[in-house]
């Protein structure tokens, strides 16, 4: 199977003990060969653990947003 180069990895994941409390989010952003290119951890406020899990999300979409990449290789989101 051939890799695909110039690509990311986002793994991301959110955590709530009970329903609602204050919940924290992280994740790992890899390249094509597995290198950790960013990793992120933040409490992010009080919610249930689906609404985390989007806001988990959200983040990376941010992150991937701002940083060069986007423009240099034309990806769009």
């Amino acid at each position: 199977m051939s890799r695909l180069f110039d690509t990311l990895k986002f793994n991301v994941d959110g955590t709530s003990k009970r329903k609602p409390r204050e919940v924290s989010t992280g994740g790992v952003i890899r390249d094509e060969v597995g290198a950790v290119k960013h990793m992120f951890s933040k409490v992010v406020g009080v919610m249930d653990c689906k609404a985390v899990e989007l806001v988990a999300m959200k983040e990376v979409f941010m992150m991937f947003g701002s940083s060069k990449r986007v423009y240099c290789y034309g990806y769009f989101l």
